[in-house]
């Protein structure tokens, strides 16, 4: 264990870098410490790199995953062009210059910290990352208690500044950040033998998926129906075997006892459970509904679907882009786009057509679809727990291309890195160099 320490610490930099927004979040707005603003995340990454960056640098390195570091090369470097050669109309980065740097720098120095992190203790990252995201649930559970605000009506996410702000936090933060807590948890609870621990990480497990439904965010619920549907269909037969064990069956005993001697004796347990499960159910309803214009809900007050205000964001978005960019806007435009950060469309396969062309949608796009064979080939053919865990949380964020986000975006890039470290890297012995 004492030998481990230094990759412990190195995995927990790790994940105040790729996972920290929920913790950060906690700590800021749940508990008032700190310096508000994008001041406190860059804090945190910061100390994120001092925990990453190991004493025996320059003297061994670990390999990449090359064609995704590429792909998203060839989009940075893009980036970087038409930021100070074709910025939008009125857009000046030297008068943002700080945010700028950030943004391209902080991933690089998060690879470039990656590549000492040994491929043989990856197992050790996989717990850390279900302890640290476990660690974001319990803070907001914790705020949640103390907001006399909130209610199970809500959805469930803490507050930018106080309780009292005029205006809603992020739920996606949260629900990202609980599917990180389900698949690595999941994972754990198959990989360890002891029965105390296999208990603890189903736990975790448990939590979190409450607060998945909590948050009832459509890309944390979809991603962790694809991941099952996944696992049901290249891994059935070890399905078969976990589901029928003699722990996974008296467990779930266990589980529907408590449940059913809950809700017989709190009439507040049964409650919730109802309550969350029309939520839910509404929200799906809703989804479809503004998407399709089509009400699978039925016509009752009780299950007659309304407009998902969430979505149409991204409706509007894509009306834009088709009608305003495809069909009104001159040839040369549509080749070039219409400059650096030109408009926000919350959809990042669409947005880096739209202000940096074909050019850079090309890469942007090329790099998500290597993205997804890599995920797919560990999922139909893993290699190691660490990464069944990226292939699988894969699908969050390769939802999220279409759902929300920014192509540019020192946040979804420190992501990216994770990926090009881990993903679709085949060997393990490690490269030696000299200093």
């Amino acid at each position: 264990m004492l030998d481990d320490f230094k990759y412990y610490c190195q995995a927990l930099g790790i994940n105040m870098l790729w996972n920290g927004y929920a913790v950060v979040i906690f700590v800021r707005d749940g508990l008032k410490i700190g310096p508000q603003g994008s001041t406190m995340m860059a804090l945190f990454w910061v100390l994120g790199l001092l925990l990453l960056f190991p004493i025996n640098i320059f003297q061994r390195i670990y390999s990449v995953n090359k064609t995704l570091l590429f792909l998203w090369g060839s989009f940075a470097a893009i980036s970087v062009v038409y930021m100070v050669y074709y910025p939008s109309m009125g857009y000046n980065f030297r008068g943002d210059l700080l945010r700028e740097v950030t943004t391209y720098c902080f991933p690089l120095a998060f690879l470039f910290g990656m590549l000492y992190y040994p491929d043989d203790k990856q197992d050790i990252l996989l717990k850390v990352t279900a302890i640290f995201a476990l660690i974001g649930s319990l803070g907001l559970a914790y705020v949640l208690m103390r907001d006399p605000t909130w209610n199970i009506s809500q959805r469930a996410a803490i507050r930018f500044g106080s309780f009292h702000a005029s205006h809603e936090g992020n739920p996606h933060t949260f629900a990202n950040n609980a599917v990180r807590c389900v698949l690595a948890s999941a994972i754990c609870v198959y990989q360890i033998k002891s029965l105390w621990k296999k208990i603890v990480y189903l736990s975790f497990a448990l939590f979190s998926i409450v607060i998945v439904l909590l948050t009832r965010t459509n890309t944390s619920l979809l991603t962790l129906g694809v991941a099952l549907g996944l696992f049901v269909v290249f891994q059935n037969r070890r399905l078969i075997s976990i589901t029928f064990s003699y722990y996974t069956l008296t467990f779930l005993v266990f589980v529907f006892g408590v449940i059913a001697l809950a809700s017989s004796r709190f009439g507040a347990v049964t409650s919730l459970l109802e309550n969350t499960w029309h939520i839910v159910y509404k929200r799906i309803v809703n989804t479809i509904y503004t998407t399709s214009n089509v009400n699978v809900g039925g016509n009752d007050l009780q299950t007659a679907a309304t407009i998902d205000y969430s979505s149409i964001g991204r409706i509007i978005s894509y009306k834009y882009f088709k009608e305003d960019f495809l069909e009104n806007s001159q040839t040369h435009v549509i080749l070039l786009g219409e400059g650096y950060k030109s408009v926000f469309l919350d959809i990042p396969i669409i947005e880096a057509f739209v202000n940096q062309g074909i050019l850079g949608f090309l890469f942007f796009g090329i790099f998500s679809l290597a993205w997804l064979f890599f995920a797919m080939r560990e999922v139909s053919k893993p290699t190691n727990n660490w990464k069944s865990f990226l292939a699988y949380l894969s699908f969050l964020f390769l939802i999220g291309l279409v759902t929300g986000g920014r192509p540019v975006d020192a946040g979804n890039w420190m992501i990216y890195m994770v990926y090009i470290r881990f993903l679709g890297v085949s060997h393990y012995k490690p490269s030696l160099l000299r200093a």
